[in-house]
């Protein structure tokens, strides 16, 4: 697994949890840092949203898509050059979401 992650211009290292854009230090919530560790594990391949919400929440949490779609939202608007349109954090519609890198 890759602990280093290049999207754009923001630079994600999840070992240590940091994340840098080019104003500085980002700051992504330990709930955030789960979403993209699951996703990074998965790169560039979709994980469906019922993996995602059992990885990343409790179990009972299963049928909880909104506080899914909650995180996504906020973590494109930390991450993404243009959150209306994301290169990176993408949705496959009906499955769950992709995350794509930069080659580093």
């Amino acid at each position: 697994t890759t602990s280093g992650l290049k999207l754009g211009d923001v630079r994600l290292d999840l070992a240590k949890r940091e994340a840098h854009g080019p104003a500085g230090e980002l700051h992504l919530t330990p709930l955030e840092y789960r979403v993209i560790e699951c996703l990074a594990r998965h790169l560039g391949s979709i994980v469906m949203q019922g993996q995602l919400i059992r990885e990343v929440w409790e179990p009972e949490r299963v049928d909880d898509s909104r506080s899914l779609r909650v995180c996504i939202k906020n973590l494109r608007g930390k991450l993404e050059p243009d959150p209306k349109k994301p290169r990176y954090l993408v949705t496959e519609a009906g499955l769950g979401y992709r995350l794509r890198a930069d080659e580093s």
